[in-house]
């Protein structure tokens, strides 16, 4: 999100989501890093349970994709607004559920992005040590 917000503040059109929803089969895990990617990448014939859900998911956030690669803006016709991230405000992410919509509280919770903000500082912090 810090990366995010320096970006939008430059006018380089940042988007940011998250993605929680559970894709069948993966129940007892939830949704994983990268559980997103075959439903970025319209990939339904990788998962044969897939249900009419998953695959309008799928489809929402494949044209997010080419709206972006082509626009470098996810929005178009027919599709909800994906706010650009401009503050850590709720309401600049857009959350991928069982269906896509902006965030309507923070998510992750704010206890969560403030502990993953104190751990990156710590490796900025780090970091820059070792480099000297």
């Amino acid at each position: 999100r810090e990366l995010a917000l320096t970006q939008g503040k430059r006018g380089m059109g940042a988007f940011v989501y998250y993605f929680s929803h559970i894709p069948p089969g993966q129940e007892a895990t939830g949704a994983t890093h990268v559980s997103e990617l075959a439903y970025m990448f319209n990939q339904h014939g990788q998962n044969p349970r897939w249900t009419a859900a998953d695959r309008s998911l799928s489809a929402t956030m494949a044209q997010y994709w080419v709206n972006f690669a082509a626009r470098s803006n996810p929005n178009g016709q027919a599709l909800p607004q994906w706010p650009a991230y401009r503050t850590h405000d709720a309401g600049n992410v857009m959350v991928f559920g069982d269906s896509a919509s902006a965030e309507t509280q923070q998510i992750p919770s704010e206890p969560a992005l403030e502990f993953f903000g104190k751990a990156w500082q710590q490796q900025v912090v780090g970091a820059l040590k070792q480099a000297q």
